[in-house]
């Protein structure tokens, strides 16, 4: 008797739980959701930036877009505010690792490039950070918002050579990989 109506009490319990994940799931569409970006190819929210639970940057720009890609990519989310050419000192007094070396550039990584002209000649003096995809040879893939086409998520390849025109500051690493294999301990080696 005692087992069934700890059966009972479980279900009861399991019940009332699913049964408030499922209302988080269901809010309104004016209420940012930390997930919103789970997918780096999901549309963004317009007007209040995708993931914004997440974050403070504004919609479809270069910042909301590293913001999201970096969480969804790396599982950390990005802690700081501030413009893309504050990025490198901002994330570095957040415990982030930094570099000024294009040679510490790795996939996941965020590129921070300071005020630059832009190619219509006119000056950006906010930066622009972007997601690097892949590192092969002498060139880099990236991901980024408001680059190419405003207010939009686009790629482009980046040539070692021309970070330096383009202003580049540095890179805000990912997280290190763990690992999860056995131990010195576990497998008793002295």
């Amino acid at each position: 008797m005692t087992t069934k109506i700890s059966m009972l009490i479980v279900t009861l319990v399991f019940t009332t739980l699913c049964s408030v994940s499922v209302v988080g799931q269901t809010q309104s569409s004016d209420t940012p959701r930390s997930d919103a970006m789970a997918d780096p190819n999901q549309e963004f929210d317009p007007g209040k930036g995708a993931g914004s639970a997440h974050h403070v940057f504004p919609s479809g720009q270069c910042t909301q877009c590293a913001a999201d890609v970096y969480r969804a990519r790396t599982g950390r989310n990005v802690t700081w505010g501030g413009n893309a050419k504050d990025w490198l000192v901002n994330a570095s007094n957040a415990g982030f690792a930094i570099s000024s070396r294009s040679s510490a550039i790795v996939k996941n990584s965020i590129l921070v490039f300071g005020p630059a002209k832009m190619k219509n000649g006119t000056m950006n003096p906010y930066g622009h950070v972007a997601i690097v995809d892949y590192v092969s040879g002498a060139s880099i893939t990236v991901t980024e918002c408001n680059y190419a086409i405003a207010l939009r998520k686009t790629t482009r390849t980046i040539k070692f050579s021309d970070l330096s025109r383009l202003n580049f500051m540095g890179v805000v690493l990912p997280p290190a990989p763990r690992f999860y294999g056995p131990t010195r301990l576990a497998m008793n080696v002295r």
